[in-house]
C-alpha cells in the first residue's frame, strides 16, 4: 500500500466513527430529559413550584447538550476522569445560561424554584457521569470505544528506529499508535538511546 492511500474502513471502524456518537448522544439526552422530569416531580411534591416557565423543560436539554458538544464529548475519546471534569462544566455553564435567560425573559424576576435548579443540577450530573461510565466500559469491552489515532508525519516512530523501511506504512502506523497510547517519559529516554544506536548501524537505510 502506498503512502498515500487511505486504508479502507472496517465494520468496527463504522461504528466507532458513525454509531457510537449517537449512541452517546442517546444516553445523555435520556438521562437529561429524565433529570428535568424528576426535578419537576420533586419540586411540585415539596410544593415549591410557585412558577416554573414551560420553556425551563424545553430549553435545559437543547442547552446541555449543545454544552457537552462544546467539550467535544460525543466524538472524543477521553479517560473518565477528564470526561467527568468536562461533564461537571458543561452542567453549570448549562444552569448558568438558563438562569440568564430566565432572568431576561422575565424582566428582572427570577421566579424559578432554587430547589428546581439545585435538584436538576445533581441529578443530571449523576446521571450522565454514570451513563458515561456504563456506556465506556460496555463500548470498550466490545472495542468500539478507540479512534484511530491521527498523527502528522505518520510513520515517523517506526523510521526512527524499528527498522525504518524495513517496515511496511501500515506497520509503522500501528507502532506510531502504540507509541501514542503507552507514552511516558522512560519511554522517550529509551527511545533516544536505541535511536542513536540505529543511526549508528544504517539499520533500514535505503
Amino acid at each position: 500500500m502506498s503512502e498515500g492511500t487511505e486504508s479502507p474502513m472496517t465494520p468496527q471502524m463504522k461504528v466507532n466513527y458513525y454509531v457510537v456518537p449517537w449512541l452517546l448522544f442517546g444516553v445523555d439526552l435520556l438521562v437529561i430529559l429524565t433529570s428535568v422530569y424528576l426535578s419537576v416531580r420533586v419540586t411540585r411534591y415539596f410544593g415549591q413550584l410557585a412558577f416554573i416557565s414551560q420553556a425551563w423543560c424545553v430549553l435545559l436539554p437543547i442547552l446541555h447538550v449543545a454544552a457537552i458538544l462544546m467539550q467535544d464529548l460525543y466524538r472524543g475519546r477521553r479517560l473518565f476522569y477528564d470526561v467527568a471534569r468536562k461533564l461537571f462544566k458543561a452542567t453549570c455553564y448549562t444552569m448558568v445560561a438558563g438562569l440568564i435567560f430566565d432572568f431576561v425573559l422575565h424582566f428582572g424576576t427570577l421566579p424559578t424554584s432554587r430547589l428546581f435548579v439545585f435538584t436538576y443540577w445533581t441529578l443530571s450530573l449523576l446521571g450522565l457521569l454514570a451513563g458515561r461510565y456504563v456506556m465506556q466500559r460496555v463500548l470498550r469491552r466490545l472495542g468500539v470505544w478507540q479512534n484511530r489515532v491521527i498523527i502528522i508525519g505518520a510513520g515517523k516512530t517506526a523510521e526512527q528506529f524499528s527498522g525504518r523501511n524495513d517496515i511496511a506504512f501500515d506497520g509503522r502506523l500501528q507502532l506510531d499508535a502504540w507509541y501514542v497510547r503507552n507514552w511516558s517519559l522512560w519511554q522517550d529516554i529509551t527511545l533516544l538511546v536505541r535511536t542513536i544506536g540505529v543511526v549508528l548501524g544504517q539499520k533500514g537505510a535505503y
